[in-house]
């Protein structure tokens, strides 16, 4: 991509004054999802792995338990359209609204959620855990170019699988998500490492794609924590350089 194409000057300000430069603000598009022909709902999100982005909703969200449901993706930057072709599913009711950057995916109270949605059980050590964080920061070419990016990867013990960024965190987590559904991959990486704030949403959407543990750099919720004790998920936040906090699950994570 043309890094002129988003180019904007700014002035930095300091204690001798002020000095002009160049910086590339991450973007931001709307693109509209569409089922069949039918608008589901509008995302506001960085326009990188879109077709992902789009699979990765709608497993999330309930609308598809596997990627054998899709039979096509089309992505036109040109209209701001993700055109999923889904035989299966008719009679979708399009969202009236658009989804911000920001926004969770819909309100799912923890009551909502099915015994059945429980997280896998495995062992993870704080040395991999940082290790790991690491390897997803290294991975962000996006936010080195121009910061106010989140990021999220999929992980195993043994280093990032998929990886994936966007303006909004929960954009990143259906994207990697979308990645391994479509990849048809057999085994599931079961760790998720993410830059963002931890939500009740975030949680769910983890625990759907059959993770056992999710790290953080900064702190999840109240509702968060709560969820993740209920449903077992290896909960982890403020992962530095020398150590993590455990929020969850707490006999999941060795030193």
């Amino acid at each position: 991509m043309d890094r002129s194409f988003n180019e904007r000057v700014a002035y930095i300000y300091g204690e001798t004054g002020r000095e002009k430069t160049a910086v590339f603000p991450p973007e931001e598009f709307s693109f509209r999802i569409l089922v069949n022909g039918d608008t589901l709902v509008t995302l506001l999100c960085t326009p990188q792995k879109l077709d992902f982005l789009a699979a990765g909703h709608l497993y999330n969200d309930g609308y598809i338990d596997s990627a054998d449901e899709i039979t096509a993706i089309d992505v036109d930057t040109g209209k701001k359209e993700i055109r999923v072709t889904a035989p299966g599913l008719s009679g979708i009711e399009p969202r009236k609204r658009i989804y911000t950057s920001g926004f969770g995916g819909g309100v799912i109270s923890d009551d909502e959620m099915p015994v059945k949605n429980s997280a896998p059980s495995g062992t993870l050590s704080r040395e991999t855990i940082i290790r790991l964080m690491e390897e997803m920061k290294g991975s962000g070419l996006l936010y080195k170019r121009s910061g106010g990016i989140h990021s999220s990867a999929l992980c195993t013990n043994e280093g990032v699988v998929f990886h994936a960024e966007d303006i909004g965190r929960h954009n990143t987590m259906d994207k990697i998500c979308g990645e391994y559904l479509l990849s048809k991959r057999r085994d599931r990486p079961d760790i998720m490492m993410t830059t963002g704030r931890m939500s009740s949403e975030m949680v769910i959407k983890a625990v759907k794609m059959g993770i056992f543990a999710v790290a953080s750099l900064t702190t999840p919720t109240l509702r968060a924590v709560d969820s993740a004790r209920r449903c077992g998920l290896t909960l982890i936040g403020y992962v530095g350089e020398k150590s993590v906090t455990v929020y969850s699950a707490f006999e999941n994570v060795v030193l």
